[in-house]
């Protein structure tokens, strides 16, 4: 029972880890539609079309909202995942018997390493 739990444990979270962190990139760029930082390409603000802030204050905000972003996101997903997805998993690996399946593949490939050993 414990390496199920685990398997579902690992899936989580890499799943909601993932999502999230490409959220938060994705909440990164998001910064860059309503502030713009000062440089050549808008002369240090003068023709800036957004509001323009320091190079600094603009990464600060920019890591901020990509990790609240990404942060919400994961958690949403993780709960979604554990309330929605995983019952639905265990259903067809029990329908298709997926555990028993994967133990007699894991004995053969042992069996295959244990006689070339030999």
């Amino acid at each position: 029972m414990n390496g199920k739990r685990f398997l579902n444990y690992f899936v989580n979270e890499v799943i909601g880890r993932f999502t999230g962190f490409i959220i938060g990139m994705w909440a990164s760029k998001l910064v860059a539609i309503f502030f713009e930082k000062r440089g050549i390409n808008n002369l240090w603000g003068l023709t800036a079309r957004r509001k323009v802030l320091d190079k600094d204050t603009f990464e600060h905000i920019e890591w901020l909202v990509s990790v609240i972003i990404g942060f919400i996101v994961y958690e949403i997903i993780s709960r979604f995942i554990k309330e929605k997805l995983v019952p639905h998993i265990k259903n067809f690996a029990e329908e298709h018997q997926l555990e028993q399946k994967a133990k007699e593949y894991i004995k053969e490939k042992m069996a295959i390493v244990m006689r070339k050993k030999d």
